[in-house]
């Protein structure tokens, strides 16, 4: 008795069935162009709330980092990949069913209006809380 001929089945309908650590791993799609500077967003939360934040971001495995501007208001800088954005907002928002916090451009992101001719020093006196701590003091005599 002849066998009959199974019809043709695509290789990932095969593997359907299987759990995904025995699946073959999919082929990396071509490599993003590095961007030229990392996007940055700054988060307000509770000053009590940051390590439950940096513990929930961590869980997003490489989305974002952040460093703490203001440690007692609990201002946070987050830096991330552009090409990530999308992922990490919608890190965030899972994140906000588990803790409160509000989330804002960067103030020189906004309207991207900085002049050719302005210095860093000039951004960061954007940032809320005024001018950094850095800033050149009164001439001495």
């Amino acid at each position: 008795m002849a066998r009959a001929a199974r019809p043709h089945c695509p290789f990932h309908l095969r593997e359907a069935h299987l759990p995904p650590a025995l699946r073959k791993p999919r082929k990396p799609g071509p490599p993003l162009p590095p961007p030229a500077r990392s996007a940055r967003l700054l988060v307000r939360l509770a000053p009590e709330d940051t390590a439950l934040f940096r513990f929930l971001l961590e869980g997003y495995d490489n989305t974002a980092y952040f460093t703490v501007l203001e440690p007692r208001a609990a201002l946070l800088k987050l830096v991330f990949s552009p090409h990530r954005e999308e992922a990490l907002r919608r890190a965030l928002a899972e994140m906000a069913e588990s803790l409160s916090f509000t989330v804002e451009d960067w103030p020189t992101d906004r309207g991207r209006d900085r002049s050719p001719d302005s210095t860093p020093d000039d951004a960061a006196s954007h940032l809320p809380g005024g001018a950094p701590d850095s800033a050149p003091s009164a001439a001495r005599p």
